[in-house]
């Protein structure tokens, strides 16, 4: 399934995430939903058709992402703008394109690595890690596929596809120079100073004019769009409402404590009381020395005879003090390893010697000893039976589902599936995705919530789980899509970001005066200009790791200073989460050739990936032109 993408869509960010989802769209596509015949095309390839109807699913798909992703920043208008009806035609003919040459190939989707694919998928495996049929089943019409043989003929062709992208990875030649190249780019490190003129420097001296709100609002009506609302009727069969409903026979749950009697063994348990002197693990040695000499005395007094609840109350440094030192019962595996092996050693009222962990120094008693043993069924028969009925009542509400799931395959509406079932429809009115966080039934499953919010009204209906023995269906009965909201009424939003706005670009104003000053390296600068802070990041990467603590080292930042040379100054100034940053490079580290023997391997295959990728991308571009490619473009102006 396509992801989605949070960032704004005008942003780098998002341009990058939409190539993203549409090389995914490329290699996974979708299920072959509907029939070609007696629809318009869209397009043609080699004479085999994209009909309007299979385009329409696929471009709503995509449209419903975006929806969900991107709230009320949403608008028909933004999707053209990126150009998304085209992205997405053109994505649909890659993968035809693919298909057809995976086939001349001879490259075929193997049924056994197809199977093994499947069986491998966790969402198909039961809470046991066992493939579960009937939960493979739901799933997979949850994906929107028909049946699971539509999602294996679509994951076959993946595996054809992935084939045929290997073909260029492994053949792709990788010389030496080349690797050794990429490790000297990946491993130079820097140490960068950057003089950063701070948004919190002139936000307080930035006021907002009525009219510089009215102007935000008019060149930004977009941002201030309400959400997307949904009127939603449901179904809900949850196995915990029908506990009560469900009747268990005592000789049922006899037979269930003699059949599990294993589960309902208890563990030896054992009760101590424990002295803490703190210590810790990387201390200075006269501090270790004295909480050693501390401990010792401390044993020594119990030892000779006083008692250790008192001494335990008098010196410990744990929060067990107040109670002489008492811990309770455990059992195994519920404390620090050395303090439970310690513990275990023990004779009942002995005392040991002085234990370490990485809280301190312990001296410990041993107090009690509950046995392992063999719980009685009087004991647990209300376990048993609460299990027994959790378990019924799930068995029922799995029952429910498959015959809501069995109607819906009938019929087109909720409603009209429920009306032979005494199941309840529950009218959840209109909701926008937050409002929805507060609805019982859709904030148990974020990912479900989600998959609401890109559902359209005319959707297929499925039947989820969404908890342990809890079915759900929604079907959408009106989409009210964002509409513009008055000034009046996002007016506080409005001058937010208005101000926001005007503080950057008062702050970027004051960067770049900053930045024509400068003549020698930037703690003069600083010195000279009042109120500017200078920061540094020492042994950094080009990708930013060796100094993550500093939050200002943004990727086009760290791009252009690793093109200058030692002691330069970068000839722009960049936007960072504190403000905007002149930089210098101070130093330059070079790799140390004595890693590259490690990271070899590692650098030829990621060579190898990179350059089968852009073998593969000229290979579609040289394909595309041996091709009868059609597309109808008259249609393509109706979505």
């Amino acid at each position: 399934m396509l992801e989605t993408m949070r960032n704004q869509a005008q942003s780098w960010i998002a341009k990058v995430i939409l190539l993203g989802i549409m090389l995914s769209f490329a290699l996974w596509g979708v299920g072959d939903f509907f029939s070609d015949s007696n629809m318009d095309t869209v397009a043609e390839v080699d004479g085999k058709s994209i009909s309007a109807q299979k385009f329409q699913n696929t471009y709503n798909q995509q449209l419903n992402n975006y929806r969900s992703m991107l709230g009320a920043s949403f608008s028909k208008e933004l999707a053209d703008n990126l150009g998304l009806k085209e992205n997405t035609l053109q994505t649909m003919i890659n993968r035809q394109l693919m298909l057809d040459e995976a086939a001349s190939q001879g490259l075929v989707g193997p049924t056994t690595t197809l199977l093994a694919r499947i069986q491998a998928t966790p969402a198909f495996q039961s809470a046991e890690g066992q493939f579960d049929a009937s939960r493979y089943q739901a799933l997979t019409r949850n994906l929107g596929f028909r049946t699971p043989v539509d999602y294996e003929h679509d994951q076959q062709l993946n595996l054809m596809v992935e084939a045929l992208e290997r073909t260029f990875t492994e053949s792709t030649q990788i010389t030496k120079d080349a690797i050794y190249q990429r490790f000297l780019e990946k491993e130079e490190k820097r140490d960068l100073t950057a003089l950063i003129v701070e948004t919190a420097s002139l936000e307080k001296s930035i006021e907002m004019s009525d009219d510089d709100i009215q102007a935000y609002y008019d060149d930004n009506k977009s941002q201030f769009m309400s959400p997307v609302r949904l009127r939603l009727i449901a179904v809900d069969i949850n196995a915990a409402k029908m506990l009560d409903l469900v009747e268990v026979k005592d000789d049922d749950v006899k037979a269930a404590y003699e059949s599990s009697q294993d589960q309902w063994n208890s563990t030896e348990e054992r009760r101590a009381s424990h002295i803490l002197v703190r210590l810790a693990p990387d201390a200075a040695d006269d501090v270790k020395e004295a909480a050693q000499a501390k401990i010792e005395a401390v044993l020594a007094r119990v030892k000779s005879g006083e008692n250790f609840a008192v001494v335990a109350k008098e010196v410990s440094e744990d929060t067990t003090a107040a109670q002489g030192g008492d811990v309770g019962f455990f059992e195994k595996g519920r404390m620090v390893p050395t303090f439970e092996q310690a513990v275990f050693d023990l004779e009942k009222g002995a005392t040991s010697d002085v234990v370490k962990t990485d809280y301190g120094l312990h001296v410990i008693q041993l107090t009690d000893i509950k046995a392992a043993r063999q719980k009685t069924f009087d004991e647990v028969k209300e376990q048993v039976q609460v299990k027994l009925r959790m378990e019924k009542a799930g068995e029922a509400s799995y029952e429910i589902s498959r015959k809501l799931e069995d109607m819906l395959g009938q019929e087109d509406h909720l409603k009209d599936a429920v009306k032979d079932l005494d199941i309840a429809l529950l009218d959840l009115g209109e909701l926008s995705q937050q409002e929805s966080m507060a609805q019982d039934l859709l904030r148990v499953d974020d990912e479900y919530r989600k998959q609401v919010f890109r559902s359209s009204v005319g959707d297929s209906i499925e039947v989820v789980e969404i908890s342990s023995g809890r079915f759900v269906a929604v079907e959408v009965l009106e989409r009210l899509d964002p509409q513009e909201q008055a000034l009046a009424d996002v007016k506080e939003q409005v001058t937010t970001f208005a101000k926001q706005e005007k503080v950057k670009v008062a702050v970027r104003e004051q960067a770049t005066a900053l930045l024509a000053k400068h003549q020698g390296d930037l703690s003069s600068l600083a010195k000279a200009s009042d109120a500017q802070v200078l920061y540094t990041a020492k042994a950094v990467k080009l990708d930013g790791t060796g100094d993550e603590k500093s939050g200002w080292l943004k990727n086009d930042l760290l791009d252009q200073a690793f093109l200058l040379e030692e002691g330069q100054v970068a000839a722009q100034v960049f936007e960072t989460e504190k403000g905007f940053a002149l930089v210098q490079v101070d130093r330059i580290l070079t790799a140390s050739d004595d890693d590259f023997a490690l990271m070899r391997d590692d650098l030829e295959t990621e060579l190898r990936k990179s350059g089968g990728q852009s073998r593969f991308e000229r290979w579609m571009s040289s394909v595309r032109q041996h091709h009868d490619i059609q597309v109808n473009k008259s249609i393509l102006l109706k979505f």
